[in-house]
């Protein structure tokens, strides 16, 4: 084991040529004339390999299939390992994992717990084009020579990830594994529990715990109604943040002049389609049905990424397409009815020093409702924060009206729900958000901060639109 790391160390301080060239015999000369031992020659080393410098802890680095050439027939994905190389462990195994999709780029849902297996999709089990690939960049490592790569593999793709906003690097190694494969390491940053039917599904991380109800009373599975965080990341979860999710449109109906058309959350009919749950990030998948006419309904699918420090909402506004044929001048309105502890406060573009959330709405916060704000947070005194940032998708070269606030800091009922809901109430308005074909997601981040100030979402804003890129190539021959 010795050898081979003191080979390691060799073929890479040779391929980067970041110091003189190595000794002939056991004992160098230093700088400074003296003589050496191989432990001050190997340690000397160490301190000039490239290492990894990417300060990134809580991102995740996701690439496509088609971005990775390993060479040869499709491969199972249970004979592939991402794997680092560190100077105190040698090589090393991370957690990773691949998210499978269609041909047509569809998410492959696996058969939900005591149903009959789904049909087999294509390449299911093995590794496409069309897969995602999903690791840690806080586990990457140095680069090494093709040379010294571990005993086993078959092939392999040398990863080198890079942070566009420093410049800073990392690599990592997919190879694949001849018989028998190294086990992966025991790691679930993201947990997905379903429970029963009267029940719900929840899904647990160390920077939040949230659930979702099944149908039953007056919530549906789409309305998240628990939200609790530990801005630390330590699983010490504060108390649930939320009264519940609220989704309501407004419109005018194309063939009544004069009817309007109103819909909430509790008029929309949603079901699950399917959760993949990964040590990494899992992904949860909706329905939902908006009933427009008898014999209509307009149906729209809503995916929500959970990674381990933040939640992302696509088509949050969950307006069908259909709508259009039949309503006109919509208006969405998603937000979310808190109840934070005493001591809380709140941010947007237009107030970056905060206003409290005391439930007494001043003149400053009643002018804070409609306001443009790509952005909002609510701030707890011991818990940490959230950040939620709205990105808008490409609409095929035109520019759909950019989301205004919805805030209110009094506990007054929304019609048509009879009670008051949690106070503040935050979120955004969106103005004719139906979708096209062709059209990308809208986006809805909310991310858990350990703690948030005037001018903290910047620093988040520019890793938002500056994510980290990755080079796969087939390594150094030396």
């Amino acid at each position: 084991m010795r050898a081979s790391k003191a080979a390691a160390l060799f073929l890479c301080w040779v391929a980067f040529t970041l110091a003189a060239a190595p000794p002939t015999s056991a004992w160098a000369e230093s700088p400074s004339g003296t003589q050496e031992g191989p432990g001050a020659v190997f340690a000397r080393m160490r301190a000039q390999l490239p290492r990894s410098r990417i300060d990134r802890p809580r991102d995740l680095v996701v690439l496509r299939g088609k971005e990775v050439a390993l060479p040869g027939e499709p491969v199972a994905i249970s004979r592939l390992r991402m794997v680092v190389y560190r100077l105190d462990e040698e090589w090393a195994v991370i957690p990773f994992q691949i998210d499978e999709r269609d041909a047509g780029g569809r998410w492959i849902w696996p058969a939900p717990a005591g149903a009959a297996e789904s049909p087999a999709a294509e390449g299911e089990g093995l590794f496409t084009p069309e897969d995602e690939i999903v690791f840690r960049p806080r586990d990457l490592g140095v680069r090494v020579a093709r040379t010294a790569w571990p005993k086993g593999t078959i092939a392999g793709v040398e990863l080198e990830v890079q942070d566009p906003v420093t410049g800073h690097r990392g690599w990592a190694y997919l190879f694949q594994f001849d018989e028998p494969v190294p086990p992966l390491p025991a790691v679930d940053d993201v947990r997905a529990y379903a429970a029963s039917a009267a029940l719900g599904d929840s899904f647990v991380t160390p920077y939040y715990r949230i659930f979702y109800p099944r149908r039953g009373g007056r919530f549906v599975p789409s309305v998240m109604t628990e939200l609790a965080i530990d801005g630390k990341g330590s699983e010490r979860h504060g108390p649930n943040l939320l009264d519940r999710e609220k989704l309501r449109y407004e419109g005018r109906l194309r063939f009544l002049p004069g009817a309007d058309f109103r819909r909430n959350e509790d008029r929309i009919d949603a079901r699950l389609l399917g959760v993949i749950d990964g040590p990494l990030r899992a992904i949860r998948k909706i329905e939902r049905r908006v009933r427009l006419r008898p014999w209509l309904d307009a149906r729209v699918e809503s995916t929500t990424i959970h990674l381990p420090d933040r939640i992302i909402i696509e088509e949050p506004d969950g307006v069908p397409g259909a709508m259009s044929f039949l309503v006109r001048d919509v208006t969405a309105r998603l937000y979310w009815d808190f109840q934070p502890p005493k001591g809380s406060t709140v941010f947007a573009a237009p107030i970056p020093k905060g206003v409290p959330a005391d439930g007494k709405e001043t003149p400053v916060e009643e002018a804070l409702d409609g306001l443009p704000s790509a952005w909002w947070a609510l701030r707890t005194p011991q818990h940490g924060a959230l950040l939620a940032v709205f990105r808008k998708a490409g609409k095929r070269g035109t520019r759909s009206p950019a989301p205004t606030l919805l805030f209110s800091d009094d506990a007054a009922p929304d019609p048509p729900e009879r009670a008051p809901g949690g106070r503040p109430a935050i979120g955004w308005r969106l103005t004719n958000p139906g979708r096209r074909a062709g059209d990308g997601p809208d986006q809805v981040h909310l991310y858990v901060l350990e703690d948030f100030g005037p001018g903290t979402e910047k620093i988040v804003l520019a890793r938002l639109h500056a994510p980290l890129r990755v080079k796969a190539g087939p390594g150094l021959a030396r």
